[in-house]
């Protein structure tokens, strides 16, 4: 009997474990804020996000990553898309540690794998 290898697929948890983090300017989530991979999804809108700035159109690229990584110690997003605007009005110093914890996370891409994109 053969398996199905598109549900194989689906069913594989590959994105890696959560990682916690604390932000200062946010004390009162001590040890309840986790940072986690972006799936392919997501990371396509990541670097449509790049292209848009380097075509000298604004982004908010880190707020829009925050709102996609940050999750719960289970794993599952804290914000939702419609709320990147209200977190891009918290403390730019706790959005960008949230980015560079992030950025510590991702499995590095080849230039040719991100051109494709």
């Amino acid at each position: 009997m053969t398996e199905n290898l598109a549900d194989l697929i689906l069913s594989t948890s590959d994105l890696g474990d959560v990682k916690a983090i604390d932000v200062k300017q946010w004390p009162a989530t001590a040890g309840k804020l986790f940072v986690r991979q972006m799936n392919a999804k997501e990371r396509d809108i990541y670097y449509h996000l790049i292209r848009q700035t380097s075509d000298g159109k604004p982004s908010d690229i880190m707020t829009r990553v925050a709102a996609m990584v940050l999750v719960d110690k289970d794993g599952k997003r804290i914000f939702t898309d419609e709320q990147a605007d209200k977190l891009g009005a918290k403390n730019p110093e706790a959005i960008e540690h949230i980015y560079v914890e992030w950025q510590q996370l991702q499995t590095p891409v080849s230039d040719d794998e991100q051109k494709k994109s």
